[in-house]
C-alpha cells in the first residue's frame, strides 16, 4: 500500500509540474491532492472564463457581420440618396456637390423670386384694367365733347372733362335757380 501512495504521489507531482504547478515528490499525498483540487478548481474557472470569452467572441463576431451588412445597406442608401440630391439641385442649376444649407438658400430665394413674379403680375393685371379704364375715359370724353360740345375738340381730354364738368355744374345750378324762381 505504502509503495502504491508513492507511486500515486509521484505520479501527481509530476502531472503538477506537467500543469505547471510547483509540486515536490515530499509532499503528502494530501498535500499534493489539496494542491490539484485548487489547481483544478482554478483550471475550471479559467476554462469557464474562456468559454464566456469564446461566445462574447462569437456573439461579437455576428454582430460585426450584421454591422457590416448594415454598413453596406446604409452606404448603398447614402449612395442612392446622393444620386437623387444631384438630379434634384441639377434642377435648381447648382452643382452636384452644393451642401444642403446653400440649397435651402437658394430655394427660399427663388420663393422669394416667386412670390414677386405674382406681385408683379397682380400690379400688372390692375395696370391693365387702369389703361382699360383711362381708355373708356378717353372715349367717353371723346363721345360727349363730340354730342355736347364741339368746340372742346382741341382741348385736351383731361381738360375738356374739367370743362364738360364745369359746364354741368353751372347748368345743374342755373336749373336750380329757375325752378326756385318758378315756385
Amino acid at each position: 500500500m505504502a509503495t502504491e501512495i508513492d507511486s500515486l504521489r509521484a505520479r501527481l507531482a509530476q502531472a503538477m509540474v506537467t500543469a505547471g504547478k510547483a509540486a515536490a515528490l515530499s509532499d503528502s499525498l494530501a498535500d499534493l491532492g489539496a494542491k490539484a483540487r485548487s489547481h483544478v478548481i482554478h483550471q475550471e474557472k479559467h476554462q469557464a472564463r474562456m468559454d464566456a470569452i469564446t461566445q462574447e467572441l462569437l456573439k461579437n463576431r455576428q454582430n460585426r457581420q450584421t454591422m457590416q451588412a448594415a454598413l453596406t445597406d446604409l452606404e448603398a442608401d447614402h449612395q442612392e440618396w446622393r444620386s437623387l440630391w444631384g438630379q434634384n439641385i441639377a434642377h435648381l442649376g447648382l452643382a452636384v456637390d452644393t451642401g444642403p444649407q446653400t440649397a435651402l438658400a437658394v430655394i427660399e430665394r427663388l420663393r422669394e423670386a416667386r412670390s414677386q413674379r405674382d406681385e408683379a403680375d397682380i400690379l400688372r393685371k390692375r395696370i391693365q384694367g387702369i389703361d382699360r379704364d383711362a381708355e373708356d375715359f378717353r372715349d367717353r370724353v371723346d363721345d360727349l365733347v363730340a354730342i355736347l360740345a364741339p368746340d372742346l375738340k382741341d382741348q385736351a381730354r383731361d381738360r375738356a372733362a374739367q370743362l364738360l364738368n364745369a359746364r354741368l355744374n353751372t347748368a345743374r345750378e342755373s336749373q336750380t335757380a329757375r325752378q326756385s324762381l318758378r315756385q
